[in-house]
């Protein structure tokens, strides 16, 4: 969390910065009200997570302040190497993922492709567990375009508390495999069963792979931020929030 002065009096404050992490509080901000009271706001938004401005009171008057969360690179897990999770791949690379691809076996796309994963791993849906943790953070998408293994991916996904399950293929798929879940006795919760996107993605009318990666990842970026996907022109108001 960095909180950075940006306007303000005539005191020297603009500039200055407060840094909030697990070591503690780093600030080059004098002892006072005004840092006092931007470690206030600083402690307010790490605990919301969420990045804004505010307009602070100090003694040389009013100061705006930048509150802004830093986050380490979001974790986007796929499993599937066929040719559909290449585009996937690198855009998710260029949005800044961390990013983990599975394979069940060493067939799929050649491993060239894929030189923008962070981690490439080789585990059928029983090893998995034994070789990956998924965060209640992570995002994972399963595209192996085969019954059995996106049947074992998906329990080991809601086995977890990953926010985000997107399975490709129509909804009828994926009923079929929780239905098969179900008949071997795993039965998620309405909280997993909420965190299932199936049909995964926005509908964009997307047919090509690298259109479909793109849907794919709009709805992971609308589902972590809070947002509703909706077209801006269709909201009142200006896009982003302004200061009060």
């Amino acid at each position: 969390m960095i909180a950075t002065v940006f306007r303000g009096g005539p005191d020297g404050s603009v500039g200055r910065r407060l840094l909030l992490d697990a070591d503690g509080v780093r600030s080059d901000l004098p002892p006072g009200p005004l840092r006092d009271a931007v470690h206030a706001a600083a402690a307010a938004v790490a605990r919301e997570a969420k990045t804004r401005a505010e307009r602070i009171e100090g003694a040389a008057g009013v100061h705006e302040v930048l509150l802004e969360v830093i986050q380490p690179p979001r974790s986007l897990v796929i499993f599937g190497t066929g040719q559909d999770a290449v585009p996937l791949v690198r855009l998710a690379a260029a949005l800044g993922f961390h990013l983990t691809v599975v394979s069940n076996t060493s067939g799929g796309a050649p491993a060239e492709l894929f030189q923008e994963a962070n981690v490439r791993l080789t585990a059928s849906p029983r090893a998995i567990r034994e070789k990956l943790r998924l965060e209640p953070d992570s995002a994972v998408v399963i595209m192996t375009h085969n019954l059995g293994h996106d049947r074992g991916y998906l329990q080991f996904a809601l086995e977890s508390e990953c926010a985000y399950v997107g399975i490709l293929g129509p909804r009828a798929r994926t009923e079929r495999l929780l239905s098969e879940l179900a008949e071997g006795g795993f039965q998620p919760t309405p909280a997993r069963r909420a965190a299932l996107y199936s049909p995964v993605g926005l509908h964009l009318g997307a047919e090509q792979p690298e259109e479909i990666a793109l849907s794919i990842l709009a709805e992971v970026e609308a589902r972590f931020r809070g947002a509703d996907a909706q077209s801006l022109r269709l909201r009142p108001g200006p896009i982003h929030p302004r200061l009060p």
